[in-house]
């Protein structure tokens, strides 16, 4: 099964699609931060990717290496803290995300 994660302007007009090129997407937890990037929990792979305002992919943020595993919800809050929640251990892992 493809899963993609679809995005719609502010009037409900298809803008793109992203669909994971490194294996099999199940997003969850998607959210942006305040240079417009995407955001999403990847729970197939374990891993966070990072997209520009366009969808075009920019890197894994965060991978099983990491820590992260089962990632199922993401923000980034006024500091520009990364919180990552995961399934099963019930725990919010922090990273520093934007520096600056």
């Amino acid at each position: 099964m493809i899963c993609a994660v679809v995005v719609i302007d502010q009037s409900g007009q298809y803008r793109f699609s992203y669909i994971a090129q490194v294996s099999e997407l199940d997003p969850y937890g998607i959210c942006t931060d305040v240079l417009g990037h995407i955001i999403i929990c990847d729970a197939h792979s374990d891993t966070v990717h990072l997209l520009d305002q366009d969808g075009q992919f920019l890197s894994l943020l965060l991978t099983s290496q990491q820590g992260v595993w089962n990632p199922r919800s993401v923000c980034v809050d006024d500091k520009n803290n990364l919180l990552v929640g995961q399934r099963f251990t019930n725990t919010v892992r922090v990273y520093k995300y934007l520096h600056g």
